[in-house]
């Protein structure tokens, strides 16, 4: 990941655009992943770690933002963004869940017909308790793309959570 984001550094030096930014980001967050699976525990950190992680945290989420800097209309920059919330809800770092909720938001305005936004809110209900919600925004995107098997995997994890390995195993 780290050669990846001298690259993507490297390009965006060179001719700056959302799409390089958006690289950038996602180099970043698979840095990020890799560097915290790697800690001994995420809990009771040293400075040194506690100081590397925050830095990991702030730069994930800058660069993210430089990409709608350079285009607030492009929904691919709004959608990752909230992935980058997402992935630091699920380790619950407070904040990221609103976060990745108004960056889907924002998406949506830009692309409503995009099913990956609504699984997107559908994972971030789950994450918040809220199956009902999640539910109803898995419909929502299997209802825009019939074939859509993540959102269909999807709804069977949330069955298996709710206890109906029926529902599950046909989904």
């Amino acid at each position: 990941p780290e050669n990846a984001r001298i690259h993507m550094a490297k390009a965006i030096s060179l001719a700056p655009t959302d799409t390089y930014w958006r690289g950038f980001t996602e180099a970043s967050l698979v840095f990020f992943n890799k560097y915290i699976s790697s800690l001994p525990s995420p809990i009771n950190l040293n400075e040194t770690d506690r100081v590397n992680l925050q830095a990991a945290i702030t730069d994930t989420i800058k660069s993210a933002e430089e990409a709608i800097k350079w285009n607030r209309n492009n929904y691919n920059n709004w959608f990752t963004l909230a992935r980058v919330y997402e992935s630091f809800a699920n380790i619950g770092i407070p904040g990221a869940l609103e976060g990745a909720r108004t960056a889907y938001t924002e998406a949506e305005l830009r692309s409503p017909s995009n099913p990956a936004i609504y699984l997107g809110f559908a994972r971030l209900d789950a994450l918040a308790g809220e199956l009902s919600k999640s539910r109803a925004n898995i419909e929502k995107a299997i209802s825009i793309k019939k074939d859509y098997t993540e959102a269909y995997f999807a709804l069977a994890q949330l069955e298996v959570k709710s206890n109906n390995i029926g529902a599950a195993i046909r989904n």
